[in-house]
This record gives C-alpha cells, structure tokens and sequence, in this order.
C-alpha cells in the first residue's frame, strides 16, 4: 500500500488510525468510479440501442416504393370471400361440394 513514509514516524496506534482511514477513503474511491463505470455502460447500451433501433425501423426509399407497388397490386379487398367449408359439420356419408374461385 503506498502511504507516506512519514506515517512510519507516527505511533502505532495513531498510524493504524491513519492507515484505516486511507483504506477507507481508497474503497470509496474506487466503489464511486465502479459506479460512474457502471453508469456511463448502462447509459452507452441504452443510447445505441435506440439509434439502432431507429435504423432498424427506417425505411429506405426503395423499400417504400416497393411496400407501394405490392399495395397496387395486392387482392387485399378485391377478392369475394367465401366461409372455408370443412367436413366437420356433415355426415361421412354427403357428398360436400367446395366454393372455390
């Protein structure tokens, strides 16, 4: 441990004081830059993950022109829907007939 050589000079009683609370003052040190530390990582982590999630959801121009072509020739709403007809509702024995387009 680096003290002052001086403090060799002190009693002993007096030097265990001294050399007690610089141990002290070294923990609270380094538990307070382990904080920040800790700190500046959670605030860095939730900064990228925001602007990276940003990127993610942008969309580029060709994706927004392709999302509007797909919509110009999409069936969505132009198409009769019909029920689906299952057999669980008839008998084996009738013949069921299917709607299909």
């Amino acid at each position: 441990m680096n003290y002052p050589e001086e403090w060799n000079e002190l009693p002993k009683h007096k030097r265990k004081k001294k050399l007690k609370e610089f141990r002290r003052e070294q923990e609270r040190k380094t538990n307070s830059v382990k904080k920040v530390r800790n700190w500046v990582i959670v605030i860095a982590v939730v900064v990228v993950g925001t602007v990276g999630f940003t990127q993610l959801i942008k969309k580029t121009p060709e994706q927004i022109q392709f999302e509007q072509e797909v919509k110009v020739v999409s069936l969505d709403g132009k198409v009769e829907e019909f029920p689906i007809e299952g057999r669980d509702h008839v008998s084996a024995g009738t013949s069921v007939e299917y709607q299909t387009n």
